[in-house]
Parts: C-alpha cells; structure tokens; sequence
C-alpha cells in the first residue's frame, strides 16, 4: 500500500481508539456493536479475558476516566488487517493517574473498521 494510504487508516483507526475510550461510546450499547467484531476478544491489564457482549455489559457500569493516547502507531499486517499500538495515560480527580502500553487488531469489514483483539498492560510508575 502506498504511503498515502498508511497515514489514512492510521488516523481513521485512531480516531476509532479515541473514540473508543469516550463516555458516549462507552456508554452506547448500540455503537460499541458496530465498533466490536463479534469475534472481540481483550487481554485486560487486569488479568481478565472479555468478549464482545462482556465489555459491553461492563462498560454500562463503568466509571469513565479522561484518557490520552500517545505514541501512537499503526502496522499493517494485510490490507484488510491492522494493528495498532499506543500508549493511553489515565487521570484521575482523586487518584494518581495511570499509563498502560495498548494493542489492539482492526479488521476491516464492509468498509468498516472493526476491532477484533485489544490488550492493555500496565506501565510500572
């Protein structure tokens, strides 16, 4: 793929990060379906294993902490398949914030971007 092309998905697929990590997506059972392959498989920085219907249902709950992404860099791994890795630092108004390394696999479906595998593993202080 031409270089062109590179820089086009990798801001399509950080705008879809970003907006991934938003309170209205977040909270947008009806989004995160488009955005989440049925297949979505997390690698928490917990530990934990989600799906799809999972991470929705946790995320319904969930305490929405402003997050920045920096570093930000995309692979292609096919010209259907990306791969995208990052760092995202957490604030919090009561807490010490936290950074943590990203990854996440996109897949591109019907000319939609569709995120198929993420990891999070926490950066030591």
């Amino acid at each position: 793929m031409a270089s062109m092309d590179i820089k086009h998905i990798s801001q399509q697929i950080k705008n879809l990060e970003e907006e991934l990590l938003t309170r209205n997506v977040r909270k947008n059972s009806e989004r995160l379906e488009q955005l989440l392959d049925d297949g979505f498989i997390e690698f928490g920085s917990s530990g934990n294993r989600w799906t799809k219907q999972s991470v929705i249902e946790t995320l319904k709950n969930e305490s929405c902490v402003e997050t920045e992404i920096t570093d930000f860099i995309v692979t292609l791994l096919s010209e259907k398949i990306a791969l995208a890795t990052y760092t995202a630092h957490s604030g919090q108004s009561d807490k010490k914030g936290h950074s943590s390394l990203r990854s996440s696999i996109w897949k591109l479906t019907n000319d939609d971007w569709k995120i198929i595998f993420h990891q999070g593993t926490y950066m030591p202080e």
